[in-house]
C-alpha cells in the first residue's frame, strides 16, 4: 500500500487549562477535516488521558469526546496512533500532588508522571477498557470506522526524568499487557523520547544523561518477563533546530543510529522505529522558512530509515507565553473554525509533499540534498534543493516536471533545470 508522511494533532486534549486544548466538537470537525485535505497518512493523537476519563476514583469514564474524535477521524479515512498519558490527582503520590502549584513554572507536569502502585488494578482496568472500545474487535467496541491498532504509552517522560526508567519499565509491562490482552493484533509503541542518542544543550533541567534514558529502561529488571522488551515499535522525537552545533539534519541520523544500536545491544532485531515528532517553528523564521524545513525534514527522515514520520503539529499555539507556531495552520484574530483558521505555506508544502511522493515504498539520499522515493506504483520523484549538483546521471528523459511547495508546476528540459534553496519535486517526463 505504501508509506505517506504522517500528522500530530492534540485535538484530543479536552481540559481547556492547558494550552492546545480543542475542546468542542465543532473544532474536532474542522480540523480533521484538514487532516484529511493535506493527504496526512496516520495522525498521531495526543492524547487519551486518564486523569479527564476517570476524574474521580471509580466514577463513570467520560469517553464522549474521545468517542466523537476517533468517529470523525474514521469517517475522514485518517488512521489513528493513539497516545496514552496522565494520572488522575487521586493516583498520584503526595508529593507529587503538591507540585500542581508549580504548573506556571515550566516545571514538569506531576499529572504526566505514573500513578501509585496501590492503584494498579485501577490503571489496569482503564487502559482495558480504552483498548476494548476502541479496537474493534469486540463486544465492547464501538462501531469505528477506522479502530485504534497503535497505542503509545506516554510522552517523553525523559524530560526532567518526572518518569524514572524503572517507573516507565513497571507501568510499561503493565500497560503492554493489558492493550494485548484486550487487542492480540494491537501494537505497542514506546513513548516518543525527546533526543535520544543526542544532547539538548539548553534542557538544563533534564537529568544527565537524559538522551540514554532507553538504554535504562531496556536494563531495568522491571521489565524482565517472557515478552520483553514489552512494545512492538521503538520511537523518538528530533528537533533539529535544538542542535545548533552540528549540521542543520545530522541530528536526525544521530538519534536513528543510537536507537538501532541501542536495540541490538539488547538482542532486539527487526523492531521498527518511528520519529512521531519532528518540525519547525515559523515564529521569527518565518512562514516560507517553516515550508520548506518541514519538506526537508520529513524525506530525510524516511531516507535514514524511520519506517514511519510524524509531523509535528496540525496547529500553532502558545504555552507559558511560548510561541510553538510549529503548525501547518494557525487561527485569526477572530473567527471560529472553520472560518476562522489560516493555512499557512507549510499546510500547502506538507500537502503537495504527500500529493507527489505519497504513496511511496522507499526513499534514499543519491546526494547532498538530492533524494529519490520510489512510488508504489514504480514512477520515481526527486526531492531536491541547492547543491550545484545536476540530475542527469538519476534522470533518463529529457524533459522534467518541477513542482515547487508553493504547489506551482512547470514542464521543462532538464539541462536548463537548476535547484534553488527551497525544495521541489521533480518527475521525469516521457
Amino acid at each position: 500500500m505504501g508509506r505517506k508522511f504522517n500528522l500530530n494533532s492534540t485535538l484530543g486534549i479536552i481540559n481547556s487549562e492547558y494550552p492546545p486544548a480543542k475542546p468542542l466538537a465543532e473544532d474536532r470537525t474542522a480540523y480533521l477535516s484538514l487532516v484529511q485535505e493535506c493527504g496526512a497518512g496516520i495522525l498521531r493523537e495526543f492524547t487519551l488521558t486518564w486523569l479527564d476519563i476517570e476524574t474521580e476514583r471509580g466514577g463513570t469514564y467520560f469517553f464522549e469526546p474521545y468517542d466523537d474524535l476517533l468517529t470523525k477521524a474514521g469517517e475522514r479515512s485518517i488512521e489513528i496512533a493513539q497516545v496514552v498519558g496522565g494520572t488522575p490527582v487521586w493516583a498520584l503520590s503526595r508529593k507529587r500532588r503538591a507540585l500542581l502549584d508549580q504548573l506556571k513554572k515550566k516545571v514538569g507536569d506531576p499529572r504526566m508522571s505514573m500513578p501509585q502502585k496501590e492503584y494498579e488494578r485501577d490503571f489496569r482496568r482503564f487502559v482495558s477498557t480504552c483498548v476494548s472500545r476502541y479496537c474493534g474487535c469486540g463486544t465492547d467496541a464501538i462501531d469505528l470506522p477506522k479502530p485504534v491498532k497503535h497505542w503509545e504509552f506516554w510522552n517523553e517522560p525523559d524530560v526532567s526524568w518526572i518518569v524514572t526508567p524503572d517507573e516507565y519499565a513497571y507501568w510499561l509491562k503493565v500497560f503492554y499487557q493489558e492493550v494485548k490482552s484486550a487487542d492480540p493484533e494491537a501494537k505497542v509503541v514506546f513513548a516518543g523520547l525527546a533526543s535520544p542518542g543526542v544532547v539538548i544543550p539548553w534542557i538544563e533541567f533534564a537529568k544527565d544523561p537524559t538522551w540514554r534514558y532507553l538504554e535504562y529502561v531496556l536494563e531495568s529488571e522491571e521489565l524482565d518477563g517472557p515478552d520483553y522488551p514489552y512494545f512492538d515499535v521503538a520511537n523518538l522525537h528530533n528537533y533539529p533546530v535544538n542542535y545548533a552545533d552540528r549540521p542543520l539534519l545530522a541530528s536526525l541520523d544521530v538519534g536513528y543510529e543510537y536507537v538501532q544500536a541501542v536495540l541490538r545491544n539488547h538482542d532486539i532485531d527487526g523492531m521498527p522505529t518511528w520519529i512521531t515528532e519532528i518540525g519547525a517553528n515559523s515564529h521569527g523564521a518565518g512562514e516560507k522558512d517553516q515550508a520548506a524545513k518541514i519538506v526537508q525534514y520529513l524525506v530525510h527522515c524516511a531516507a535514514v530509515g524511520f519506517e514511519e514520520t510524524f509531523h509535528f503539529d496540525l496547529f500553532d499555539f502558545s504555552i507559558f507565553g511560548d510561541s510553538l507556531e510549529y503548525g501547518l495552520v494557525r487561527e485569526a484574530e477572530s473567527g471560529t473554525p472553520p472560518d476562522g483558521i489560516i493555512k499557512k505555506s507549510a499546510f500547502t508544502a506538507f500537502q503537495t509533499l504527500n500529493r507527489k511522493v505519497a504513496p511511496f515504498e522507499t526513499i534514499e539520499r543519491v546526494g547532498l540534498s538530492q533524494y529519490k522515493a520510489v512510488k508504489s506504483d514504480g514512477s520515481e520523484v526527486f526531492v531536491v534543493w541547492a547543491d550545484g549538483r545536476p540530475l542527469d546521471d538519476q534522470i533518463a528523459t529529457k524533459r522534467v516536471r518541477v513542482t515547487g511547495i508553493d504547489g506551482e508546476e512547470r514542464t521543462m528540459d532538464l539541462e536548463r533545470f537548476e535547484a534553488d534553496d527551497a525544495p521541489v519535486l521533480v518527475e521525469p517526463v516521457e
